[in-house]
């Protein structure tokens, strides 16, 4: 399913939902302190491209990143744990603008790869 269109699924599993589709307009949905938990791994806004040639939409900028991040914080309980993957070439951006909806960074996990995300980056 694309981000591109308003299309969007809930898939039901008797653990939970999975939710598709535009994620600000899908957490816009949700009441405030719903969950304990977040796990994300958003585009990193460096233009990935895979080893077949394909593209993440959106992931030219970081645009959607303030108001995702504060429907995210909105949507998570108080003293909750949120980890979210990143590209470390914008990390000050990421770092700051999570810093700025209220998120309190306690650490990072770093992950060795055998390749680039940002091979295709422009700017």
């Amino acid at each position: 399913m694309s981000a591109a269109n308003d299309n969007s699924d809930t898939f039901k599993h008797p653990n939970g939902e999975l939710l598709l589709g535009n994620c600000i307009k899908r957490l816009q949905a949700i009441p405030n302190g719903t969950f304990d938990f977040l796990l994300t791994d958003p585009p990193y806004g460096v233009n990935y491209k895979d080893r077949l040639d394909r593209s993440l939409l959106g992931d030219n900028d970081l645009g959607w990143l303030q108001p995702a991040f504060e429907e995210i914080y909105r949507v998570l309980r108080p003293n909750s744990f949120a980890i979210s993957f990143y590209g470390y070439g914008d990390a000050d951006v990421l770092l700051s603008t999570w810093k700025q909806v209220g998120f309190r960074i306690v650490g990072h996990f770093t992950f060795e790869k055998h390749y680039a995300s940002n091979r295709n980056r422009v700017g």
